[in-house]
């Protein structure tokens, strides 16, 4: 399996970090952590390879509160999350916002991970393809090399027991074709969406390069015992 990659989302504080890191030391090689900014230079420290949870539209200057992808690069971040469910959800970003945010990670060589969803609509191809084509247009093939997506169904957050496997695998097949036949692209496909210990062995069968686990991510007993499935 070629990405693990694990969104701490905004859950962890510090006094948790020791307790959590220990026991995933000796998988740090197969596995991407996700922390919030704070935590990011912390995990480094520790050996892993790690990923922001966003990243500024605008480059570095002056942009009080901002996070830019300069300053990213300079500790050691090798991957970002852009478009995912939660920043559409809750803090409103549009497309325009996504390819600012991409372009500025490109300009510092950073791995997208480019986070596609429906929304309420359930198994929606063209609103996948709608928001692949709005973003691809954008950039150029060699930018686009720079990008893994994710499809993270946002219907399906918490509703793990009702994940139709020949659904997402359809979804995810047809993307991989998309992008293949118009932008002549083979694009890592990662899946994101209620990845857990009671769905995970099924969600193996998916036609894709790994996963983007969230809500079990600061679950520690589940996350190594989920490592373990993963290398069977």
């Amino acid at each position: 399996m070629k990405y693990l990659i694990f969104n701490l989302k905004s859950k962890l504080n510090y006094q948790d970090l020791e307790s959590y890191y220990k026991p995933l030391v000796t998988y740090q090689k197969d596995i991407v952590i996700v922390p919030s900014y704070l935590y990011l230079n912390y995990f480094l420290e520790k050996g892993f390879t790690v990923g922001a949870q966003d990243v500024s539209k605008f480059p570095k200057g002056n942009f009080t509160g901002e996070v830019n992808a300069e300053a990213l690069k300079s500790i050691g971040c090798e991957f970002v999350l852009i478009g995912h469910y939660e920043r559409r959800k809750y803090f409103k970003e549009k497309k325009e916002d996504l390819i600012s945010k991409i372009k500025e990670a490109l300009s510092q060589n950073l791995k997208i991970i480019l986070c596609l969803s429906e929304n309420k609509s359930k198994y929606n191809f063209k609103i996948i393809k709608k928001q692949i084509d709005e973003i691809f247009s954008q950039l150029s093939i060699d930018d686009l090399k720079q990008i893994i997506l994710a499809y993270e169904p946002s219907f399906l957050i918490g509703q793990s027991s009702l994940i139709d496997i020949k659904k997402v695998s359809n979804i995810i097949n047809n993307l991989n074709a998309y992008v293949l036949n118009k932008y002549y692209l083979q694009l890592d496909i990662i899946y994101g969406g209620s990845v857990n210990l009671n769905n995970f062995e099924k969600l193996k069968q998916l036609p894709v390069s790994g996963f983007l686990i969230g809500e079990v991510s600061t679950q520690l007993d589940e996350v190594l015992t989920l490592l373990e499935k993963a290398k069977q």
